[in-house]
């Protein structure tokens, strides 16, 4: 999962806007639920393709 970070601070080295991963989050044992509700990070939303079931 990925998060963008939408506060104005820097969050794992990752400016406002951008996008940090799951992994690096927990590589930097960082208090994800945290940073969710403090409003530093939100859930990015997910690729549409992997949304969509496959056509035949």
């Amino acid at each position: 999962m990925d998060y963008i970070v939408s506060g104005p601070c820097e969050v794992a080295g990752v400016a406002p806007g951008g996008t940090v991963s799951q992994q690096v989050l927990e590589g930097l044992e960082a208090n994800v639920p945290a940073l969710i509700e403090g409003g530093h990070l939100k859930p990015a939303p997910a690729p549409a393709d992997l949304k969509k079931p496959a056509q035949k």
